[in-house]
């Protein structure tokens, strides 16, 4: 998630990339990339790849021209700063455009895709005319408030809602379970949210504090709990399992409530924490510091398919912040990015350094693969970045200059640590912009921003739209990445499991082929065989009632072709 502070800053000036781009044959090969933008500044913030291959993209538009398809759900600019929501097929296409917004300055934090389809944004909003739906949880618009808006997947709104009430009030992450639950988090300074037998039902007097929420697919409140003191909930995570949800972000306070904590003592001037909540009740599983005698902050975190939680965020710490036999074991500079692992109980497994000599800051964020980690930051250093074979190998970005800087794109393992490949991105472009990531696959990634006239040079001949609108535009890119690709296994499709969630069976088919014999095995989290079925009995139908409640993983496969779906007994 990108950090609150700076933001409009950012959207407004645009960030200078100055350098040279890498040789023709490199680590990573750049397949498409387009502007998408109108006459005024637009910025792409989050990227997510939908269940059909699509790309859903989020961001900032005060362009009145900016494409709107006809199954829009709001076809007109609202005014300042909207919420732009755009779909590209898998060819890089634009298939839908519309705005969601009011007359002042509206700005999404975060997106997230649910189950049944469809997906919601969050953030903040100064506009008393914000789409809000009726019989919302919250429809009273007070000063400045958070947001939650949910979408089906024909991009119409399902419900909307504010949240917050004494003016300030930020989400800034959201993330779904499999029963397309919302659960937001962020900063509120408003008392009297909270719901009775969560962690903490009282406002922390004279703090601006983290809280986690979590709504149900009606958009009806379950539960509202006030954070740790004096924390600001930047990212959100839902375990596999999904008995815990997760927050993290940053704090400046030493008196933090920790449980279960792998440090449970203030590190320096502010530190990065995480806190794990129970998802039926709010109530607070296990919570930590983490940090050194600088400032920390987490600004992303993600859980893989074995449960591990992957954090990243910015560090000005020379201690506590890394272990034996990563990539990099010491700050490089000012501040560096950091990437850590930890079991899904809080305990530390390694975590790594990731910068050059002067700094990476503002901006970082990662996306996995089923084995690695991609992060993409912000980075002013001239050393230390590019390894391998880049697709640009240098940063010309002056050291004298404050307000440009460089971005880059790496690829980490996640079992060790270790870097496989990075590289700096748009390093010639002034106005360009690198925000989010996301993977496609294990070969193939998508990489959203800004980006303005000086960035022509990336655009690919079958961009949606090959040229800068106005001043900063979207800045969509689709990359393969080379060091894989010629050995890629065949890609794993996706099976349909009905109904889901279930109690006692389900019938398993492969989309368009209703009666397709396929041989079935079902894992639980550990990764060990719970059912097995050959591929002519019972007409793929399986009879689960032997087995626990929890999440599961039903794969098939028919020949060589391998086919997987989470499955959820209830």
């Amino acid at each position: 998630m990108p950090r609150l502070i700076f933001l409009h800053l950012i959207a407004a000036i645009g960030l200078s990339f100055i350098g040279r781009i890498g040789h023709s044959q490199t680590d990573q090969n750049l397949i498409y990339a387009t502007y998408l933008g109108g006459i005024g500044s637009d910025s792409g913030r989050h990227i997510e790849v939908m269940s059909d291959g699509s790309f859903l993209v989020v961001g900032m538009s005060e362009s009145v021209n900016m494409p709107v398809t006809d199954d829009a759900w709001q076809g007109v600019w609202g005014g300042q700063w909207d919420n732009y929501i755009a779909r590209f097929d898998g060819d890089g296409q634009l298939t839908h455009g519309g705005f969601l917004g009011g007359v002042q300055f509206d700005t999404p934090y975060g997106l997230a895709i649910k189950n049944n389809g469809g997906f919601v944004i969050v953030g903040s909003t100064s506009s008393d005319d914000f789409p809000v739906t009726p019989g919302a949880y919250n429809e009273q618009f007070i000063e400045s408030m958070g947001y939650i808006s949910s979408f089906d997947d024909d991009h119409q709104l399902v419900w909307s809602t504010f949240l917050g009430g004494a003016g300030q009030d930020i989400v800034l992450d959201v993330v779904t379970d499999a029963n397309s639950n919302v659960y937001v988090t962020g900063r509120t300074i408003t008392p009297g949210l909270a719901t009775p037998g969560v962690f903490q039902d009282a406002f922390p007097e004279g703090f601006a504090g983290s809280f986690i929420a979590k709504f149900d697919q009606e958009g009806q409140l379950v539960w509202f709990s006030y954070g740790l003191d004096g924390a600001i909930g930047e990212s959100i995570a839902i375990s596999i399992d999904e008995n815990q949800v997760y927050i993290a972000g940053r704090t400046g306070n030493e008196d933090l409530t920790v449980l279960n904590a792998y440090q449970s003592n203030f590190g320096g001037e502010s530190d990065a924490f995480i806190a794990a909540f129970n998802t039926e009740n709010g109530t607070l599983t296990w919570s930590t510091y983490y940090g050194g005698a600088g400032i920390d902050d987490i600004q992303d975190l993600e859980v893989a398919e074995d449960g591990t939680l992957f954090i990243a965020g910015e560090t000005a710490s020379a201690d506590n912040m890394s272990t034996p036999d990563v990539y990099q074991e010491m700050n490089g500079g000012f501040f560096d990015h950091f990437l850590t692992a930890f079991s899904p109980d809080g305990n530390r497994i390694w975590s790594t350094y990731f910068g050059g000599e002067l700094s990476e800051s503002w901006i970082v964020n990662i996306s996995l693969t089923s084995s690695d980690i991609l992060m993409t930051g912000h980075t002013r250093s001239q050393e230390n970045i590019a390894f391998g074979n880049p697709f640009e190998s240098e940063n010309s970005v002056s050291v004298d200059d404050i307000f440009n800087r460089g971005a880059y794109i790496a690829r980490f393992d996640q079992e060790t640590g270790n870097l496989k490949w990075s590289t700096y991105f748009m390093a010639n472009c002034t106005q360009g912009l690198p925000i989010n990531i996301a993977a496609i696959d294990d070969f193939k990634f998508a990489v959203i921003g800004s980006m303005g006239s000086t960035c022509g040079g990336f655009v690919t001949s079958d961009a949606y739209q090959p040229n800068n609108g106005g001043l900063n535009d979207y800045g969509f890119f689709i990359f393969e990445d080379a060091t894989i690709t010629s050995t890629k296994n065949p890609e794993i499709l996706p099976l349909t499991v009905y109904p889901n969630p279930t109690r006692d069976a389900v019938r398993v088919e492969i989309p368009g082929q209703l009666f397709a014999p396929m041989a079935l095995q079902v894992y639980d989290l550990t990764g060990r065989i719970v059912l097995e079925q050959g591929a002519y009995q019972s007409g793929n139908m399986l009879n689960v009632s032997a087995l626990s409640p929890g999440l599961y993983v039903v794969k098939g496969r028919q020949g060589e072709q391998g086919f997987s779906s989470k499955l959820v007994l209830q």
